[in-house]
């Protein structure tokens, strides 16, 4: 099952010429570009290179300070943050979680239903001294997928705010008890607004329930030393300030406190993580064939240069938070400069049973899930394919440790500059543009606003590349329908689809719907497809939507709240804020010139987006192959 691109050896050879991983081991910043402003830049960017060896703060101390605050009667932990800063530690007390609840799980092969997964990549692991679901070609121990590692049992929920939808914060306010509930803000310069704003909401929740005064103690801040958080943090009476690393970037920070204090909180063993990462670690720096991150970093890279420029990560659903943190990392690393890699979360693997050519595919077993591997038994042998296990939890780190080298080399093979994110900071200047006008509704250079006489219809943006983008029989400006018919027959082939919703991904019928439409693009339109929840996604994938190359066609829809939530000291709501970065994304896209369309909805209810997903589904029906070249 799968196959190699023809051009791996050559992509491993080339790293191995350069001496790239004992380079970069040693912080070589020459490695990333001749010029001094870059080497500079990227000397400044390669604190993550020893954090599971040489962490910078000491795991006793992190663990004291857990067992202190789990020892008060700890219930749940709400963790406020946004990308880099928050996308780890949900991702590792999310498997933690899975590992707790899963008390019983059947083992099984993943390979047995296809046989060996192919495993011809040359040198790859042969004797190395990694774990077994790193060791053995391709990443895979050839073993059965057993039971997760059950941890112990610590009762301590873990949710991230993330989103700024009411209806997200106000569930998960509203699911523990402020007295029994830690809340760490999370964010390594404490200017990112959606951080700020939902501080404020949620330190007038827990005063109004336990006083001004004893506000405070609930409160955990994790920043880099001197930033804006840490002096409101001290001035507002934190009960700790966590400092993180000024070199270290948020999406390369994995293995530092920023995640491992969380997963401390909630019993995950970080000693025995931090070992264990370790131990890959050395080896990610070795000039050997064998290197994970270097056999990784190959994979892709040749994939690429075949035209494979997207790759699925299939997992089942308990697997997905791993696939959004390598998403993030992926993206936004080196999605720039026209170039990039389209990562692409996907729990269908029968949408890749056909032959497609724009696309690799990595499969993730986690734990046992039945019918996983008769799923992904499926895939289309001549479909690039690695398989990896992730076990526990533990392992998360080891993976992360992985995946951040391999980005480094890969920047280091496609003449990418991994560090930096300069086009996500396009959206948030539009932003605050946008809060500080009067009105919303003028036209902009790069689209064209629209006025359809439809009641579940409040706004409608076209972008002007997309309203050039070609003929449709019977297109009708005024018609949504048609104009969502255009947006479809404007992807052509190996271009990519990205459905950005700005509104609540939980709630009955809410999340079905967006999923519905997603999966309907895949699987009818041949494309990859990719459900984006704003804001996250500009803090991950929308460095990739404006830097990296003009093959995505995009959707973004958001809608009014119904029962919103008012920011202390500001004159706009959740909602309201929510809107503005929908708008100010489009605009950012269409001034990129992108293929877009922006969909304002009356409100946010299940039924309301049933029916435009509906309607979505409907045009995907009557777009024929034709219009697509």
């Amino acid at each position: 099952m799968g196959s190699i691109p023809s051009g791996y050896k050559d992509s491993l050879e080339r790293l191995l010429a350069l001496k790239a991983p004992s380079r970069l081991g040693r912080g070589d910043a020459s490695l990333f570009g001749d010029d001094p402003e870059t080497q500079m830049k990227a000397d400044k960017r390669l604190g993550w290179l020893h954090l599971a060896s040489e962490p910078p703060l000491s795991l006793d101390e992190i663990n004291k300070h857990a067992e202190a605050i789990r020892a008060e009667g700890l219930e749940a932990v709400v963790l406020i943050g946004q990308g880099g800063s928050s996308q780890a530690s949900m991702t590792v007390t999310k498997l933690h979680e899975v590992a707790s609840n899963r008390h019983c799980l059947a083992g099984s092969d993943p390979t047995s239903a296809a046989g060996n997964v192919h495993s011809d990549i040359p040198h790859c692991y042969t004797g190395s001294p990694l774990p077994s679901y790193l060791a053995t070609p391709p990443f895979c121990s050839g073993q059965a997928i057993g039971p997760f590692q059950i941890p112990p049992q610590t009762n301590v929920a873990f949710r991230t705010m993330d989103s700024l939808s009411p209806v997200f914060v106000n569930h998960i306010l509203g699911s523990s008890d402020p007295a029994k509930t830690l809340y760490i803000v999370s964010s390594k310069s404490g200017t990112t607004i959606e951080i700020r704003m939902l501080e404020r909401v949620v330190w007038h929740y827990v005063a109004g329930h336990l006083g001004e005064a004893a506000c405070g103690d609930r409160f955990v801040a994790i920043t880099d030393p001197d930033s804006d958080l840490q002096q409101l943090a001290e001035k507002k009476g934190y009960r700790l300030v966590l400092p993180g690393l000024s070199d270290v970037g948020g999406r390369f920070s994995a293995l530092s406190v920023f995640a491992l204090f969380p997963a401390a909180l909630v019993g995950i063993d970080i000693s025995e993580a931090l070992a264990n990462s370790a131990e890959t670690e050395a080896f990610c720096c070795s000039d050997d064939p064998n290197n994970p991150a270097l056999c990784l970093a190959a994979f892709l890279h040749a994939s690429y240069l075949e035209g494979r420029d997207k790759f699925s990560l299939v997992m089942p659903p308990s697997g997905q938070v791993f696939g959004l943190w390598v998403e993030q990392l992926i993206a936004e690393s080196l999605g720039k400069q026209g170039k990039g890699i389209v990562p692409n979360v996907e729990v269908d693997a029968s949408i890749l049973a056909q032959p497609h050519a724009d696309r690799s595919v990595i499969t993730f077993a986690v734990g046992h899930v039945a019918g996983f591997a008769e799923s992904i038994a499926n895939i289309d042998d001549t479909i690039p394919l690695l398989h990896y296990t992730l076990d526990d939890p533990e392992q998360a780190f080891t993976h992360f440790v992985v995946w951040e080298y391999a980005t480094a080399f890969l920047g280091i093979l496609m003449g990418v500059f991994p560090f930096d994110q300069p086009d996500v900071e396009l959206t948030k200047l539009i932003v605050r543009d946008l809060l500080d006008a009067d009105s919303h509704n003028d036209d902009g250079d790069g689209y064209i606003q629209l006025d359809i006489p439809e009641p579940q219809i409040l706004e409608l943006r076209l972008s002007k590349a997309l309203a050039l983008a070609g003929y449709v029989n019977g297109f009708d400006p005024d018609s949504l329908d048609s104009l969502l018919r255009k947006l479809l027959c404007s992807i052509k082939a190996g271009d990519y689809f990205s459905l950005n919703a700005f509104v609540p991904f939980r709630g009955y019928g809410r999340r079905e719907a967006l999923e519905r439409m997603r999966n309907r693009v895949a699987s009818r339109l041949d494309a990859v497809s990719c459900l984006e929840i704003g804001p996250r996604y500009l803090h991950s994938t929308g460095q990739l939507h404006k830097g990296g190359p003009d093959t995505g066609v995009f959707l973004i829809i958001s809608a009014n709240e119904i029962d919103d939530v008012q920011i202390p000291g500001e004159k706009f709501n959740l909602g309201d804020l929510a809107a503005v970065q929908a708008r100010a994304d489009f605009t950012a896209l269409a001034s990129c010139g992108r293929r877009a369309l922006h969909v304002h909805l009356v409100n946010n209810d299940s039924e309301i987006l049933s029916q435009f997903a509906d309607r979505l589904c409907s045009a995907i029906s009557a777009v024929s192959l034709s219009c697509r070249q």
